[in-house]
Parts: structure tokens; sequence; C-alpha cells
């Protein structure tokens, strides 16, 4: 049987241990997959701005990267759709590095959407979770592309 002492003594420790990395195994959090956020980083919508809309010119068959700060370990997601003159080709959420064990990291979602009509096409985007009601003040992200002839 463990003294009152003993066992004070030992929960100290672990707590006091908790967390402790050591440079070689912050390395290993470094994303190994797709494109890295990071490298993108003047792309990245931030969402500060509860309602972020662009407007850009895209020749047809072109493709255009689109990269938004998103947090899922919140339950929070972008919900995307796009007008039938785009098709979403990548698809794929990257998490920004931090050490083993760490909750409540966010990261970058990254589409790349390809041109496929002419014309006013758009990718719209709403930042909620999916069990909840929509409100109306959920974050959203509109992109609108005047698609032309090649």
């Amino acid at each position: 049987m463990i003294c009152r002492s003993g066992l004070i003594l030992l929960m100290t420790i672990i707590l006091l241990t908790c967390g402790c990395t050591t440079p070689e195994q912050a390395e290993e959090t470094e994303p190994v997959q797709g494109n890295d956020p990071a490298s993108h980083e003047e792309e990245v919508t931030s969402m500060d701005d509860p309602t972020t809309i662009e407007h850009e010119t895209l020749p047809l068959q072109e493709r255009r990267d689109i990269f938004l700060k998103e947090n899922p370990t919140t339950g929070y997601g972008w919900n995307i759709t796009v007008s039938p003159g785009l098709v979403i080709e990548t698809d794929e959420y990257v998490a920004d590095p931090h050490a083993p064990g760490i909750a409540g990291s966010g990261g970058v979602h990254h589409w790349v959407v390809r041109a496929t009509e002419t014309g006013n096409q758009t990718f719209e985007g709403v930042y909620r979770r999916s069990w909840e009601p929509v409100t109306g003040s959920e974050k959203r992200y509109t992109l609108s592309l005047q698609v032309t002839g090649a």
C-alpha cells in the first residue's frame, strides 16, 4: 500500500511531466501529406470578418486553390457548395503542427476547384457545427468567379 505522501509525490511528478516533449518528438508533428498550408499562408482566408466575398476571373478549365482556416476538433467545419460550372478536385484538411496529445488545435482546409463552364460561378462556404440549426450569423465565405473562354 502506498502511503499518502508517496501518492502525492507520484501525482506531482505525473502532472509536472505532462506535455513535456523533446525536439525530436516535436518534429514528428509536421504535416506529412498534401500541400503544406504554411507555404500558402498569404492565401489563407482568416475568417476574422464574418462574411468574406472575393471576386476573380478564371479561364475555362483552369484551377483555383482555396484555403480557409478550420478547427474540426471543436465541431466546426465548412459546409461547401459550388455552382454547376465548378468541380471540386481536392478537398483536404491539414492540421497545424502541434505537440502529440494536444486537443483543440486548428488547421487549414484546402480545396482545388476547376472551372468547367463559362459565366458566373460561385464557391460558397458556411462555417458551422452540422448538428446546430442555421441562425444566419454563421461565418461565410463566397468566391465569385467570372469564368472566361479558353
